[in-house]
């Protein structure tokens, strides 16, 4: 937060980079590359430049990134199922990265870039009652 903040000037940013230089043994190349950075005044957009570099590096690497969301941790079998399911739908190896959500009551909502695989019982309740209301009309 401290280098995002332009009420902090330029020298005390450089102190507090250089301080955190110093105690993280930072090789020469990557600590300059974050002086770089701070000088300009794009130190903080870090985590948004690494996220861009390791999509990429996926990318080259034939990898897509998968998120899932469940009402509860799955276990270590259902994880490799999973896993295994969505290398066989995408053609490519899958990172999975789950997340927990009891909202979704049940099941599990999958997704791969813009691609959303929904199986909640959330979404199905949701469809359900739809579908009871178009019946109705």
């Amino acid at each position: 937060h401290v280098f995002a903040n332009p009420t902090f000037p330029l020298e005390r940013k450089r102190g507090v980079l250089q301080a955190l230089l110093d105690r993280l043994s930072f090789q020469p190349t990557t600590a300059n590359f974050l002086r770089l950075l701070l000088t300009n005044g794009r130190l903080h957009q870090l985590d948004p430049m690494l996220q861009a570099v390791h999509r990429e590096l996926d990318t080259r690497a034939g990898i897509v990134a998968a998120e899932i969301v469940s009402a509860r941790a799955l276990a270590a079998d259902q994880r490799e199922a999973l896993e295994r399911q969505l290398a066989d739908a995408t053609g490519r190896r899958v990172r999975l990265q789950f997340r927990i959500d009891p909202t979704i009551l049940g099941g599990l909502v999958a997704r791969i870039g813009s691609t959303v695989y929904d199986g909640s019982i959330r979404n199905q309740l949701t469809q359900l009652r739809q579908q009871m209301l178009d019946a109705r009309s």
